[in-house]
């Protein structure tokens, strides 16, 4: 049967080819211009003679072709070439002429060789017996590599080997054979008596032809890029899944941060230099970034500056961030299906907020229940009640016994029987559920001829750690191109994403977080797994059943029955249609869009805190970005020198249209949710918002002699949001870079050495539509009668776009044939008379106006260290290094006031401006001598920095034959968190803080606490200016002896929003984080005889393994004002088939 069966799948699979090459390339299109080797024209003017060398890389520059030779045969051989729009043939002839060479062109490479004379005259000692030799070659991840030359050297007799890598050769016993391709290192076997030779080959350590994606979606030559940017391939994405693979880049990118999030749809927040950046898939700006799959990306290109992505106009002011997915034209002439699958569990938490155990729920050490509504003594709103797990012999329990909310009744009484108040340590993680993340991929490529395709599916679930949310995405991405003529290409790509959840957590601080509910206010002597059964007996769907029915939700109630449905069908779609008008010019239009929207409801049940009669709301936001773009391009070499240039217009088109709608005074019927069950006539809300951008661009760019590059942008922009006189406004932007070791001789440890620099200025317009135009606020009052309000800021009749100017240099330097690499980037930015609103005189009729106000600067440094410490047959050891310094400071305020928001010219515009406590210079707080009480600083101070000092990560990859084990670590030092949760579990006394022996001291209900480090002024006095500047300060200090509640004390240093008290409410913001881990193996070479598996390849995978930080209780990676999801521990596997 199964070679009936794999006879059968195969006449399918041509059957699938010919079907798929034809649907798919009629239906969508992508790509960039294919041009066959053999067909391009060729210009070279060497002007004098040089080596025949020389003139082979000038071929190469200018055309797709690869020369094979060797050293010696070329040696000492100087040419003079002239020709314009010449075939490959007539070049070699003219150039071949006068010497013993021949040559042989199979496909794409060029083999030069002696001529049969010559190489008669002096033959190699080779046995004349031929030999048929076989075997395969792989890439260095162990992929069968299809178009590689295999020749006997010294001769023109070569093969290139097959779709699946395999060759076979003719060779006489005792001839050296070379396995050769473009960007990889050419390898050399001696024929002996074997007959069978598998290769795998390794890149090239530096290839100066390395091309990257740059603004636009126009590919450059690496070495040509006066500006820095970073690359991070589909390696860094392939093993280790998230639902957001913006994720993989923290610490790979120096001037990059990534904060993680943990909860569903959390978009980790991303700053590149301190600003947030723009998103472009396969060349189409997106308004954000979420769906596109793992598996389908291609690289990620950063670049960091405006001077990267000026060709975007203001949208790339602050950089941009291009995702590039996959294609079919990298996979050779044939048709390949992959399929990879990734599994994850919740293996534990980085970090899980602890409550402390030792007390419980009450107040002053009392705890009394009536009905948990308000009418006990100290009913259940805090945990300063009495100790836990007390022994008392006295009751049947043996522990110490009071009546509580879950006691039972006494049916004799109709009372609640007291029951043993004790400790219940894990109610958070009793509460959360065992998370899990799958993530499927299937993918057909097939290149022809023509052009290309590659069609994959993928689909995602997760399972929140919260128990009834999750999320579910289903997504198409679709890319191909087709060669209509020799001179017309036209190229596609669809990216189709639905994304579902059925509950999406909530956030922020309120009885709909579990945080609120559980870990600030329920004490330990409930149990949460009492509360499973969250209605009360009786009264299914009207009464909730809780240990607190005054401020709190029960958690499970919560769970359940309040949802947040959420969908979102998200489209980014391109088409582009390139033309060659001639070889060195090319025409090309594009259309795309990326249109997004969202549909969310909230359903709060009966018996819902606050709202008791529960609620309904829905919301729809759809926004629709059109871009449109024609170029015309020109790259031409003359001898020496390059020119590439190009002349565009775009024209960049938005709409949103909101609409919001909500209940009002309840459900008529519980679990009814629909605006129609609404007890009053629902409300809504609605928004529509238009903005259209036009720009006109160019670029120049001019090479000399493959070491130095000039290049010049410019655009213009006429904005729909500025005013008419104000909206056209012009930027441009220049770079340099030398590539040294082209120009100079070094000595030969010194492998590459490149130097760049580079300025631009982009103006930014806001982007806030209408946000010129004063409006009226709508107001309903006084006995249902309509008002409207009039604005409280005048605009600015006068305003204009801010620009951003920015400078920047950096030198690229590697050793050893790139086994170590250097790369460090020095940049400083001034952002002019950003658009803000500034404080007016209010005699005006308005408190505050719209206007071009402060200017700020921003700097910083950038290091990139990458090493290859061992390299052998078996091992290979990559391991990398990224250090970044990014600030911001306020250069100039608006009008020359002192300050603003209190900062002032100089300040690094990240300063914490809060209240502290006042303290002696000893750190001792000072205290009130009649109370006690903290005496708080009558002006706010700096008490840090919410940026960091420096960041860094370090990744590396370990292999052994078919082994590999890489990992990631990331970190930063410096900076400060205001920790909102730390405060709320201070006050409510649920804090391990709060568990010091001295809180029985306030039992007695008479203040008896004397903190140590509290003093009192006894003489002395302190002077300050209008700005708090200390004039003089006379002060002495003796020890408090004013005692005080231990409650009130720790609550004084915890206090919400300040003043701030480090290790109370304030922490250091340093971490070092074990990110990702990956341990594989691979299969292929145990697959090379198949005919049907290519690859295979397992990997056990983990993220967020491992964590030293200073906060507590939450991850400083993710810690926000509003509470954070803990972090979860992921490990799982990850499984990659290639077909």
């Amino acid at each position: 049967m199964k070679p009936n069966f794999t006879n059968a799948f195969f006449q399918k699979t041509r059957c699938l080819r010919t079907v798929l090459r034809r649907a798919v390339v009629c239906m969508l299109l992508l790509g960039t211009t294919v041009v066959h080797a053999q067909e391009r024209k060729i210009t070279v003017d060497t002007r004098q003679e040089v080596s025949l060398v020389q003139l082979f890389r000038q071929v190469e520059a200018s055309s797709d072709y690869l020369f094979n030779y060797k050293d010696q045969d070329v040696a000492d051989i100087r040419v003079s070439v002239k020709v314009a729009d010449a075939s490959i043939q007539e070049v070699m002839d003219l150039a071949l002429a006068r010497t013993s060479l021949t040559y042989t062109v199979k496909g794409r490479h060029v083999i030069i060789g002696q001529s049969a004379a010559r190489s008669a005259g002096t033959p190699p000692r080779t046995d004349s017996r031929p030999v048929a030799l076989t075997g395969r070659v792989t890439d260095e991840k162990g992929m069968p590599f299809v178009g590689v030359t295999v020749i006997q050297e010294g001769t023109t007799n070569g093969c290139v080997t097959d779709a699946d890598g395999n060759y076979r050769i003719s060779v006489p016993v005792g001839a050296s054979v070379s396995f050769s391709y473009i960007g990889y290192k050419t390898q050399r076997t001696h024929v002996g008596v074997q007959t069978r030779v598998d290769i795998r080959l390794e890149p090239s350590d530096i290839s100066l032809e390395t091309v990257v994606v740059t603004a636009l979606g126009i590919k450059k030559a690496e070495k040509s890029l006066g500006y820095s940017l970073q690359q991070v391939n589909s390696d860094a994405f392939d093993k280790v899944k998230t639902d957001n693979p913006i994720n993989a880049l923290n610490g790979k990118v120096a001037g990059l941060t990534v904060n993680t999030r943990a909860g569903i749809l959390e978009d980790p927040p991303i700053k590149l230099r301190g600003e947030t950046p723009i998103y472009v898939i396969n060349g189409t700006p997106v308004t954000y970034y979420r769906g596109v799959s793992s598996d389908d990306i291609e690289s990620i290109t950063v670049l960091k500056g405006p001077q990267a992505a000026v060709l975007y106009g203001s949208r790339g002011a602050n950089g941009a961030i291009l995702i590039t997915t996959k294609t079919g034209d990298d996979i050779g002439e044939k048709t390949e299906i992959t399929l990879n699958s990734s599994t994850m569990f919740t293996a534990g938490y980085l970090t899980l907020p602890e409550q402390q155990s030792i007390y419980g729920t009450g107040d002053f050490g009392q705890y009394s229940y009536l009905d948990g509504k308000g009418g006990g003594v100290y009913d259940g709103l805090w945990t300063w009640g009495p100790k836990l797990d007390q022994k008392d012999p006295t009751t049947p329990s043996g522990y110490f016994e009071t009546v509580q909310y879950n006691s039972p009744i006494d049916p004799k009484t109709g009372k609640r029987i007291p029951t043993p108040f004790v400790s219940h340590k894990d109610n958070f993680r009793n509460f959360l559920q065992q998370g899990l993340t799958t993530s499927n991929n299937v993918s057909i490529s097939h290149k022809f001829k023509e052009g290309s395709f590659r069609i994959s599916l993928n689909q995602l679930y997760r399972r929140g750690q919260t128990p009834n949310t999750d999320l579910k995405r289903f997504g198409v991405n679709m890319a191909a191109n087709y060669n209509i003529t020799r001179k017309l290409h036209i190229n596609a790509s669809m990216i189709y994403n639905y994304t579902y959840s059925k509950n999406r957590p909530w956030s922020g601080y309120g009885n709909s977080h579990p945080y609120y509910n559980i870990l600030v206010y329920m004490g330990a002597n409930n149990d949460i797994r009492d509360l499973r059964n969250y209605w009360e007996e009786g009264q299914e769907g009207y009464a909730q059943r809780n240990w607190n029915h005054v401020w709190f939700n029960n958690p499970w109630f919560v769970a359940e029955e309040y949802t947040r449905p959420y969908s979102e069908p998200e489209l980014i779609a391109s088409a582009s249609l390139d033309y060659d008008i001639t070889d060195d010019l090319n025409f090309m239009v594009k259309a795309a869009t990326d249109s997004k929207h969202q549909n969310q409801e909230e359903c709060k049940p009966y018996a819902w805190v606050g709202n008791d009669r529960g609620l309904y709301s829905v919301g729809s936001d759809r926004r629709v970005d059109v871009n449109l773009d024609a170029m015309l391009s020109y790259k031409k070499r003359f001898g020496e020198f390059d020119l590439d240039a190009m002349l565009g217009v775009s024209l960049f088109n938005y709409q949103r249209n909101y609409l919001f709608s909500t209940t009002e005074g309840g459900l008529q019927q519980p679990d009814l949710y629909n605006l129609s069950n609404s007890q009053n006539t629902p409300s809504t809300t609605s928004k529509i918002e238009r903005r259209r951008m036009a720009g006109a661009y160019g670029s120049v760019t001019l090479g000399y002699r493959d070491a130095f590059y000039l290049s010049f942008t410019g655009r213009n922009d006429w904005s729909s949001t500025l005013n008419k006189n104000n909206r056209s406004f012009f930027y441009p932007s220049v770079a340099f870079s030398a590539l040294i070791t082209e120009a100079v001789k070094l000595p030969k440890a010194v492998s590459f050495w490149k130097v760049r620099a580079s300025w631009a200025k982009v103006g930014f317009d806001q982007s806030t539509v209408y946000m010129l135009q004063d409006t009226y606020s709508f107001n309903t009052y006084w006995d249902g009668n309509a008002a409207f309000t009039p604005p409280t800021t005048i605009i600015d009749p006068n305003i204009k776009p801010y620009f951003t100017s920015s400078f920047e240099v950096g030198t690229d330097l590697r050793f050893f044939g790139s086994r170590l690499r250097f790369d460090f980037s020095y940049y400083r930015t001034y952002d002019e008379g950003q658009i803000q609103k500034v404080d007016i005189n209010q005699s005006s009729g308005y408190e505050e106006m719209l206007t071009n106000g402060n200017d700020y600067r921003r700097e910083g440094y950038e290091l990139m260290v990458g090493a290859t410490p061992i390299k052998t047959k078996d091992w290979k050891w990559d391991i990398s290094f990224n250090w970044f310094q990014t600030r911001k400071y306020l250069d100039k305020i608006y009008n020359g006031a002192y300050n603003y928001n209190n900062l002032k010219v100089g300040d690094r515009a990240d300063a914490l401006y809060e209240s502290v406590w006042q303290r002696d210079p000893q750190g001792n707080f000072i205290v009130f001598e009649n109370n006690g009480r903290p005496i708080e600083d009558p002006f706010k101070r700096v008490i840090g920095y919410a940026g960091a000092d420096w960041e860094f990560g370090i990744s590396s990859t370990l292999r052994y034959r078919n082994w590999s084990l890489s990992f990631d670590i990331a970190g930063r030092v410096g900076g400060v968190i205001r920790s909102d949760l730390n405060a709320r579990m201070i006050e409510a006394g649920t804090h391990k803080l709060t568990a010091a022996p001295e809180r029985e001291l306030d039992w007695t209900k008479t203040p008896s606490y004397i903190p140590s480090n509290a003093v009192v002024v006894v003489d002395g006095d302190i002077e300050y200016d209008d700005h708090g500047n200390v004039l003089y300060d006379t002060r002495g200090y003796a020890p408090s002896t004013t005692p005080v509640y231990f409650k009130s004390w720790i609550g004084y240093m915890g206090k919400l929003n300040g003043p701030y008290t480090m290790g109370y409410n304030l922490f250091k913001g340093d971490f070092i984080k074990l990110r990702t881990m990956s341990v594989g193996y691979d299969f292929s070479d145990l697959l090379s005889g198949s005919r049907i598996f290519k690859g295979l390849e397992l990997s056990v995978i983990g993220t967020n393994l491992l964590i030293w930080k200073k906060l507590d209780n939450e991850d400083p990676d993710a810690a926000y004002k509003n509470f954070s999801y803990p972090t979860e521990r992921m490990i799982g596997f990850n499984l990659t088939l290639k077909l």
